[in-house]
């Protein structure tokens, strides 16, 4: 079994929960680890964080950060991580249409597409965090 630790600035998320396997949001797409999985340290990306416990899976909203692995050990060092009951699901389909029509505007700056984007992006994310 894995024991997995999610820390962000501001607070503990998890301590020593144990599980299956973990899928971590990296830059180059999902990264699985199972029991026994190679030490390394990860970067870790705007993503949902799926958790296979014993009698139920957790998915986590991961911003960004680093995932150390370490002799089944996991620790998320995360900049925010979000639960399902911490996310505003009426807000977050607000926030998807809002950015989505700035995203979609042709005459732009840079900078005002590159945040709308990834405020789009999280919006998406966390709908997705109440799909089954």
């Amino acid at each position: 079994m894995l024991k997995i630790k999610i820390i962000t600035k501001n607070k503990i998320v998890e301590t020593d929960l144990e599980a299956k396997n973990i899928t971590i949001p990296t830059p180059l797409g999902p990264a699985g680890v199972l029991n026994d999985h190679d030490n390394m340290v990860l970067l870790m990306d705007l993503g949902i964080s799926y958790v296979e416990c014993a009698n139920e899976k957790r998915k986590y909203l991961i911003k960004k950060g680093v995932c150390k692995i370490l002799d089944n050990n996991v620790t998320l060092l995360c900049d925010s991580c979000e639960i399902q009951k911490e996310i505003d699901l009426k807000q977050a389909i607000e926030d998807k249409e809002k950015f989505q029509k700035i995203v979609d505007k042709m005459n732009i700056k840079k900078d005002e597409y590159q945040e709308s984007y990834q405020k789009l992006e999280e919006a998406k994310l966390k709908i997705m965090m109440f799909e089954k």
